[in-house]
């Protein structure tokens, strides 16, 4: 859990959000919560098309800080022939920023 302290400091909007979420992706630190991974298993989505989404989408759901301190959003893009919509986060530890996969909804 984030401390009050931990709370990413920069401009709120989802320019920034999108901006951030994809330089950590740039990384490749990325994680999915066992709600997601059972999300994608049950939806048929792919990881890949989960990354696509994070990479190419537009924002769904707009982005917002959680009560936990961390930013979250709503992608939504066509991959595959399927409109996918990926609700992620970014988060921190002590390794840095990471995103994490909320969920997966088709």
């Amino acid at each position: 859990m984030l401390e009050q302290n931990n709370i990413l400091a920069f401009k709120l909007n989802d320019a920034t959000y999108l901006a951030r979420l994809r330089l950590i992706l740039d990384g490749g630190s990325i994680a999915y919560t066992h709600h997601a991974k059972s999300r994608m298993r049950l939806r048929k989505v792919s990881a890949q098309q989960v990354l696509k989404c994070l990479q190419f989408g537009k924002i769904f759901e707009p982005a917002h800080i959680t009560i936990k301190g961390s930013w979250k959003a709503t992608l939504a893009y066509y991959t595959g022939g399927d409109l996918i919509q990926v609700a992620a986060a970014i988060s921190t530890n002590k390794q840095g920023d990471f995103v994490l996969i909320v969920t997966v909804i088709t």
